[in-house]
């Protein structure tokens, strides 16, 4: 009789314990941009769709935005070979975290490619992660997606990625939601730049004074031609959160900001920096730095905006709770 009513407590302590176990996966999100491949690794919540912790973040230059310009608009064996050994590498790293789903989107390179649903396939086979091109307005939805995530708005806010290829930017004012999606981004600033001055090679570094203002007039005017009417300017109490590592690692840190960046601050840094060489700047993305500073500047200048709230958020939080 005794084991009886044991069995039955223990079944009963059992069925009351909560289901959380059951609904905790650890997965890998993959985002293969145009100038670098992201990972981010995390054990999420299923059941109520909410990362419950981040386990592993790491970024890996991978140039496809330049291999397309360099080669008619296709993407070279080449390069998918550099790309498929960043993604095992960063496979291999989420494995012994212990990830059992891989999942990636690939963006602005891919969708421009000749060859880029081809070179997307070989990808996704090679590594065995599941690979899909998405469309720049998916792209900007879950960017969106994961900054709701983590942060409650009380007013106007404005979410603003800047990737290799093309940005995104969604300004919500009281519910009224306007975009822009537009191909002004890192590396196609940073070849025009080397486009304006004249530049050869991978880098436009040391930019200089001259190309620093002649390049900057051009993007401005590309700018204001661009951005819809919406945006010029944002309203003044606009929350602006910077995601992606434009503004959280770039910018954030060569103006050595904490919370947020100013516009004050990165014209301040910028004389400084336009100095540099590459090996000066120093780091695996030392090409786009400078010009990076340049374009926030720039976006910033003609929207209005006088700080922002970088975000250690990308893409990928999105891929994983979606």
């Amino acid at each position: 009789m005794k084991w009886l009513i044991s069995t039955i407590t223990l079944v009963f302590l059992v069925s009351c314990q909560p289901q959380t176990d059951k609904c905790l996966v650890k997965k890998a999100a993959f985002d293969v941009g145009s100038g670098s491949t992201k990972v981010t690794v995390a054990e999420v919540n299923i059941c109520t769709k909410k990362i419950s912790k981040i386990l592993h973040e790491d970024q890996a230059p991978v140039a496809y935005k330049d291999n397309l310009i360099k080669n008619d608009n296709s993407m070279t064996r080449d390069i998918i070979q550099q790309g498929t050994l960043v993604l095992l590498a960063q496979k291999s790293k989420a494995r012994k975290l212990g990830a059992t789903e891989f999942n990636g989107v690939a963006t602005s390179a891919f969708r421009k490619a000749k060859n880029g649903i081809e070179s997307l396939k070989k990808l996704s086979e090679k590594t065995e992660i599941n690979l899909s091109i998405i469309s720049q307005n998916e792209e900007a939805r879950l960017g969106v997606l994961a900054v709701e995530a983590q942060q409650n708005f009380q007013g106007p806010y404005m979410v603003w990625d800047i990737g290799g290829g093309s940005s995104q930017i969604t300004l919500n004012n009281s519910g009224k939601v306007n975009e822009y999606l537009g191909n002004i981004a890192s590396v196609t600033f940073k070849d025009m730049a080397m486009k304006i001055g004249n530049r050869r090679g991978l880098s436009p570094n040391p930019i200089g004074k001259s190309l620093y203002e002649n390049a900057k007039k051009e993007l401005k005017e590309r700018i204001i031609k661009d951005l819809p009417i919406a945006f010029r300017p944002v309203p003044k109490n606009t929350k602006v959160i910077g995601i992606g590592g434009v503004h959280y690692y770039s910018v954030k840190g060569q103006t050595k900001s904490r919370g947020h960046f100013t516009l004050e601050r990165i014209k301040k840094v910028i004389p400084k920096r336009y100095k540099l060489t590459d090996k000066q700047i120093g780091g695996r993305f030392a090409p786009t730095d400078v010009t990076n500073l340049i374009l926030v500047e720039s976006f910033m200048e003609v929207m209005g905006i006088e700080e922002v709230y970088p975000m250690k958020i990308n893409m990928g939080y999105g891929i994983l709770i979606r």
